[in-house]
């Protein structure tokens, strides 16, 4: 047998509020998010704001808990954003900002959840 922790990689975020809301939520969900090609990390800290208030703005009707974002320590040009819902299944159904993403972040959350529902333990 391997060591347990052979293939575990451990990052460090640093939240600009308290992310335990998300992070005991039943399901939590992270997206990493860095510059494109000429785009500032500043840009990026602007949309995961806007993320996070978005989903918390609307969280009592579509389920999101609570959510936080930060900068990773391992990787200065990333900006992790945790976001803590009722169950992946809400998820799934929530109300995503409008604009050109909008029809790729359901197709990805749907891919998600289906992945999820098979394997539980890959919601948390």
């Amino acid at each position: 047998f391997g060591s347990p922790t052979k293939d575990v990689t451990m990052y460090h975020v640093h939240f600009t509020v308290d992310p335990m809301s998300a992070l005991t939520a039943p399901a939590t969900e992270f997206a990493w998010l860095t510059p494109k090609a000429g785009a500032s990390l500043d840009a990026v800290v602007g949309v995961a704001t806007r993320i996070v208030e978005h989903f918390v703005a609307v969280g009592k009707e579509d389920g999101c808990i609570g959510g936080a974002f930060g900068r990773l320590d391992e990787k200065v040009d990333t900006v992790v954003v945790a976001l803590g819902w009722t169950s992946v299944e809400v998820r799934i159904h929530a109300r995503v900002p409008t604009g050109h993403a909008n029809a790729a972040s359901r197709r990805t959350m749907h891919l998600l959840g289906r992945e999820a529902r098979g394997r539980p333990s890959s919601t948390n």
